[in-house]
């Protein structure tokens, strides 16, 4: 087992690099280096990944050269796409770093070796980490139970960050912990703010009216359709004519897998329900239909799926998104991100997924992102349109009666956890 390693203040402050961070990324920094629990916290844009990366630079330039083959790093979050995403960021991060191990991320129920159907706490009680540095993403998603799980795991000495925003959507399970835990361990925590994205300064305009639940602004901004924000009638049949459209059809046979998947990244439908007429899958089946209405009949179809059951032989997990690939209607075989091609008969329980639910969609980022926000949203509160609006990285458009959005904005959907009391 690798001996647990002190950082110096001083010595850490060197390595890094004043001109290229924000004073609250190298605070970021500077709390992991010296804390075994740090977290960091902040919106779509502020760098919580990079900061992270920079991290793991200054710890592996400061690791004397005898430990580097034994000290061990881990990334993981709740799902296989936030995983993914965070797996991609860090290894931009860290690019440049000589002899810098590649870094596989896992979801945090592989990284603990929860089996599905299996005994789960008999599973996780029984796992001892022995990474030295453990990464999380996506930690407003962690519920107590998952949560208490990983801190058991943790060995002595090791260090945890986790990342997150602590004013999304709570975990669907019991406590709202991540948000809970930056208030309570405030000498520990980053928030970050500062947007660094200039692509995103209307989404992120409009994000922080929802989050301090500013109806009138929240208003203005849809009604004077600011930069990157759109809004539409809350009508199905003429939602649905424009939705199709944002859809392409690309050849599967004559189109790379990687180029089909940037392809239906760039667009999503969000709800936060699963049934009645504007529920996740009601409208999955009118997208599709009404899309191959449009292109026309074809041998070769490519449209994205979403897996729904975790599954040990392929290695696909819960929430991962790809593309099912069907030839003369009949699925043929899917690909994902990083994985090798999928025959359609060894896929797991799956759905198409041109339209996701808000919970789903964390960890996700599209170009363009259609909200819409139907009667009965309101028991979700406004953590579930912030979720949705920041899950755009150019456009938000969004669909709902006016009487509607304003009861969900004027409501939290926030649990506490025992740690608030």
């Amino acid at each position: 087992m690798t001996p647990s390693i002190s950082i110096e203040r001083e010595n850490a402050e060197r390595c890094l690099k004043p001109s290229e961070l924000l004073p609250e990324q190298i605070s970021g920094v500077l709390n992991a280096c010296e804390s075994c629990l740090s977290l960091i916290s902040g919106g779509p844009g502020t760098g919580k990944t990079y900061t992270a990366g920079e991290l793991v630079r200054v710890v592996w330039e400061l690791l004397p050269l005898e430990m580097r083959d034994r000290y061990k790093i881990a990334l993981a979050a709740p799902t296989g796409k936030a995983a993914s995403n965070l797996q991609q960021s860090l290894t931009r991060a860290t690019e440049r770093v000589e002899s810098f191990p590649t870094l596989k991320a896992k979801t945090l129920h592989s990284l603990l070796g929860i089996r599905e159907n299996d005994d789960e706490d008999r599973d996780a009680d029984a796992v001892i980490l022995v990474e030295d540095l453990i990464i999380v993403d996506e930690s407003s998603m962690i519920d107590v139970k998952m949560m208490r799980h990983l801190l058991k795991a943790i060995k002595p000495g090791a260090r945890l960050v986790l990342l997150g925003d602590k004013d999304q959507l709570p975990p669907v399970e019991a406590g709202g912990l991540f948000a809970d835990l930056i208030n309570a361990v405030s000498e520990r925590a980053t928030v970050l703010n500062r947007c660094l994205r200039s692509e995103l300064q209307g989404i992120v305009e409009l994000s922080r009216a929802i989050n301090q639940g500013n109806v009138q602004e929240v208003q203005d901004l849809l009604d004077q359709s600011a930069e990157g924000i759109e809004r539409r009638p809350h009508d199905l049949e003429e939602n649905l004519q424009e939705i199709v459209t944002y859809f392409p059809y690309l050849d599967p046979e004559r189109t790379r897998p990687e180029v089909l998947l940037e392809s239906f990244q760039k667009f999503r439908v969000l709800s936060p329900l699963r049934q009645g007429p504007w529920g996740v899958e009601a409208l999955n089946l009118a997208i599709a239909k009404r899309w191959k209405q449009r292109i026309g009949t074809r041998e070769w179809m490519a449209m994205p799926i979403m897996i729904t059951k975790n599954d040990r032989s392929s290695g696909l997990v819960n929430g991962e998104v790809g593309v099912l690939v069907t030839r003369s209607g009949m699925p043929h075989y899917a690909f994902f991100q990083g994985r090798e091609v999928v025959d359609a008969v060894l896929l797991p329980p799956y759905e198409v997924a041109f339209c996701m639910s808000v919970h789903k969609s964390q960890g996700s980022e599209f170009d363009t992102v259609w909200l819409v926000v139907p009667e009965g949203s309101e028991k979700f509160g406004k953590e579930l349109v912030y979720t949705g609006v920041t899950r755009a990285r150019k456009k938000i458009i969004i669909s709902s009666l006016e009487e509607i959005l304003v009861g969900v904005l004027g409501k939290s959907s926030r649990r506490f956890s025992s740690l608030s009391m």
